[in-house]
């Protein structure tokens, strides 16, 4: 699992001043909740987050980082298990990706504009499909 002070770490290391925002909300003494971990393979997560990548597009949503983290899992051997962890703050939500040996790969953060709505089967990642399912 990802401590928040190696992703503050992580942060520092951004050359963007978009991180800024997220740096802010992000610390020891914030509201940001790790809420899971899981595992994956490098390349069914360079897929996830092509799609999210793609969707976030559609529907006009801010994303930081998703450019970034995708190519660096395309450097990475495909079948390589790696770890995933959520970050949640008030106003983003956020994806870890680490070694094993907690080496973070790569971040990306999400504006979290659909906050406590449920995700339609096949969603086409705008945010009218969004807003008709949760009505």
């Amino acid at each position: 699992m990802i401590h928040l002070l190696e992703l503050k770490e992580f942060f520092l290391n951004q050359p963007k001043e978009e991180w800024d925002a997220i740096f802010l909300e992000v610390d020891e003494n914030s509201n940001a909740l790790a809420n899971f971990s899981r595992k994956a393979t490098a390349l069914s997560l360079k897929n996830e987050f092509s799609i999210k990548k793609i969707s976030t597009a559609r529907a006009n949503i801010q994303a930081v980082g998703l450019d970034d983290l995708i190519e660096r899992l395309e450097e990475i051997d495909k079948e390589s298990v790696l770890d995933v962890q959520e970050i949640r703050t008030p106003a983003w939500v956020g994806f870890c990706v680490s070694e094993e040996s907690q080496r973070i790969i790569g971040c990306t953060f999400v504006k979290n504009v659909r906050s406590g709505k449920k995700t339609p089967p096949n969603w086409d990642g705008t945010i009218g499909e969004l807003n008709k399912f949760n009505s």
